[in-house]
């Protein structure tokens, strides 16, 4: 990954030390998938931070580092400010990371976001964590986190957290709304993939009744 700033390596390291063993789909790869993703999408942008949108993507999901799930968009904001004091970054540029990652889990937040106010970063963010959610990466990463919920392959009426499939059939929305014109492209692609797995999941349970 190429470095954007001083001590831009030594941040990473930082947050993989405390995320790799994260169990919850979150961990120090989902990071670099989402970062890797975020700078796929800033380069069809215009008057891109990179100094604030890397650092902000590499410390969107640090507070589940202590297993923090719940309302994890707050307290990772409130960590990154204080972790960024010690890798030379202006007041004004916390603020700004502290502000992006308050708003990253878009959707599922505490409180409602006007997404005309968000800054470019703050949307290239939103799609690279949402599109981590898509395609076959997404696929595997819920079915791991299925698992772990000791959750059964179908019921009666499949919801959100009662199934795997009701869970991975969740994964069609994550996609809706994004905001970013790369970010739309690349959900297209991904999208493709995951119908096509709900189609052929849906073909196999139907012959098993």
């Amino acid at each position: 990954m190429k470095e954007y700033f001083k001590n831009q390596k030594m941040l990473e390291a930082f947050v993989d030390s405390k995320l790799q063993t994260e169990n919850t789909g979150h961990d120090s790869d989902h990071i670099q998938r989402v970062l890797s993703l975020a700078l796929k999408i800033s380069a069809k942008e215009e008057n891109v931070n990179y100094k604030v949108l890397i650092a902000s993507c590499l410390l969107h999901d640090i507070s589940l580092s202590v297993g923090n799930v719940k309302g994890h968009e707050i307290e990772s904001a409130e960590m990154a400010k204080r972790i960024l004091q010690d890798y030379s970054f202006s007041e004004k540029e916390i603020l700004q990371i502290y502000n992006i990652i308050l708003n990253h889990n878009r959707g599922f937040g505490t409180k409602e976001i006007v997404v005309d106010d968000l800054p470019i970063e703050a949307k290239i963010l939103c799609d690279a964590d949402r599109l981590d959610g898509l395609g076959t990466i997404g696929i595997i990463r819920m079915i791991q986190f299925s698992t772990k919920q000791n959750v059964p392959l179908k019921t009666k009426h499949n919801r959100l957290d009662e199934s795997i499939y009701g869970n991975l059939n969740y994964l069609k929305t994550i996609g809706d709304d994004l905001l970013t014109s790369e970010g739309k492209k690349i959900a297209i692609r991904k999208q493709k993939i995951l119908l096509s797995f709900l189609k052929g999941l849906d073909s196999e349970l139907t012959s098993l009744q």
